[in-house]
């Protein structure tokens, strides 16, 4: 089953000390759907993360991206298990985005106006730099244009 890399990282309770990653929509959309272009990095990437037990981050405004982005490529019952996956693993933590995030997402949003980003990623970057992550785990350019790290690493072509 596709979801067996959370459950993996779900058994365990001890925290790693090395820096969370945080997870950004795509990934998510590419290790559920199995016609994702980038599946296989996907697969790679969570895969070393898993063996690292990494501390993996995200937020409710990425989950439901992530849910709307796989209505149309897979079911609402994989979509649940998803969902009921990463909330019940100890090695995800799911940052929920209050109106304060909010409002400092919309001020970048506004400021990144020479930049292609959407609100639900300046809610990430809010999150990154409050929780003071520097790398996100993306296939979005983005993050690499306003100064963090990507993986896997992003060529720009």
């Amino acid at each position: 089953m596709v979801l067996t890399w959370i459950r993996r990282r779900a058994g365990g309770t001890e925290m790693n000390s090395r820096p969370a990653i945080f997870v950004d929509t795509g990934p998510w959309i590419a290790l559920m759907d199995p016609r994702d272009q980038w599946r296989g990095e996907a697969e790679q990437e969570m895969a070393a993360l898993n063996r690292q037990r990494r501390t993996l981050v995200t937020t409710n405004w990425v989950l439901a991206e992530a849910y709307t982005g796989l209505v149309d490529r897979i079911s609402r019952p994989t979509i649940a298990r998803l969902r009921a996956m990463v909330y019940e693993s100890s090695l995800i933590k799911v940052v929920r985005i209050d109106e304060f995030a909010e409002m400092a997402a919309w001020r970048k949003f506004l400021r990144y106006d020479d930049k292609d980003v959407s609100m639900t990623d300046c809610t990430s970057f809010v999150v990154m730099e409050q929780l003071g992550l520097s790398t996100a785990f993306t296939f979005d350019e983005h993050f690499q244009q306003v100064s963090f790290l990507s993986l896997p690493e992003i060529s720009k072509e």
